[in-house]
């Protein structure tokens, strides 16, 4: 029994440390498609943000023709302040990414270094069962 057990143990040790690589991998790659995905969101909120001032500023401009007024006093300051917000808006939205994109980033470091622990514990496990059977 002893003659085959340490190869047994050898190889049923790689293949844990292997699949604990494995899954490790695999769950970085999660994160790296949530990064994207998280990038592309973004970029996503930052266009239709875009399109929604415009529409809002062109209406107003169009009104106040339509209306014969002219684009300043109260109607440029109602554009102002809408303008404002739509900044105030982007720089939330940016300052939000950032800190998702950091909590992504940290995850998947932390997620590396604990698979290569317990890939370094496996072996070690596997090393001190085989030395137990010799």
């Amino acid at each position: 029994m002893g003659v085959l057990a340490v190869p047994l143990l050898a190889a049923s040790t790689t293949a844990t440390v292997l699949s604990q690589r494995q899954s490790t991998g695999a769950q970085q790659v999660e994160l790296d498609l949530a990064a994207r995905q998280e990038k592309l969101g973004a970029t996503t909120r930052e266009a239709a943000r875009k399109r929604r001032l415009v529409a809002v500023l062109g209406a107003q401009r169009a009104g106040a023709a339509a209306a014969g007024v002219g684009f300043s006093g109260s109607v440029a300051n109602i554009s102002l302040s809408d303008a404002r917000e739509a900044q105030l808006d982007r720089s939330l939205d940016r300052s939000n990414t950032r800190v998702s994109l950091d909590r992504l980033r940290r995850q998947r470091s932390s997620i590396g270094k604990a698979g290569f622990l317990r890939s370094v514990g496996t072996a070690g496990s596997g090393a001190f069962a085989a030395s137990q059977v010799s």
